[in-house]
């Protein structure tokens, strides 16, 4: 995840810096969703607090690998129901759901986490990428590659149409499983949507990672 991380951060604290400029204020809480730091702190809370944010927040970790509990260190496993992340004005939920295990029970904490909280920020990977020539262009299939086979995303309207000569790509996913793959249809069943996505490609894996806040359609 290292070299993940070293491509994605810089790509990442803008957003988060202007998100939460646009929309939170001095004292508000913002809960930060795992991906803790070697040294115990939270990396991009790290990378989001230098110039450029000058706003004094209130910051609560939930993490699964917290060894002491307080107020604002929260043991928590993104696999279970989120029913404790609640009463904050902004969720940051960054480089988690590669990890979570159902499309259907994140899709469920996703919906839990807006009614019980103000604001929610995410981002979504997709599979590692496997391409190959057919008659009609490059056909790009996505899937895991982890032991547990986790969920990955599949959002193809927000991928590179063609490559750089302008050949198609056609993409699609490769589950192992059912309850992997995470695609629009999901969000939309669910009274959900995508906002301000931002979408980059990792040019070392070949991932595809989108960054966006999620609401609910009516909202």
């Amino acid at each position: 995840m290292g070299v993940t991380n070293a491509f994605i951060i810089p790509q990442y604290v803008p957003y988060v810096k202007d998100f939460l400029h646009q929309n939170s204020s001095a004292g508000d809480r913002i809960a930060w969703l795992g991906s803790l730091g070697p040294a115990g702190d939270h990396i991009y809370l790290k990378a989001v607090e230098g110039p450029g944010l000058d706003l004094e927040h209130t910051h609560t970790y939930y993490d699964l690998f917290h060894e002491l509990e307080d107020s604002r260190h929260i043991k928590w496993d993104v696999n279970t129901k989120w029913n404790n992340v609640a009463g904050h004005n902004v969720v940051m939920a960054i480089r988690i759901t590669y990890a979570c295990e159902s499309v259907a029970l994140l899709i469920e904490n996703i919906s839990n986490s807006l009614r019980n909280n103000d604001r929610v920020v995410m981002d979504f990977m997709s599979g590692y990428p496997a391409a190959e020539r057919i008659s009609t262009g490059i056909r790009t299939t996505f899937a895991d590659r982890g032991k547990k086979s986790n969920i990955f995303a599949f959002f193809p309207e927000y991928y590179a149409p063609k490559t750089s000569d302008g050949t198609p790509i056609i993409y699609r996913p490769n589950p192992v499983r059912e309850d992997q793959v995470l695609t629009f249809q999901d969000f939309e069943e669910n009274n959900l949507k995508i906002v301000n996505p931002l979408t980059l490609l990792d040019p070392i894996k070949g991932r595809y990672y989108t960054l966006a806040e999620i609401t609910f359609k009516d909202d």
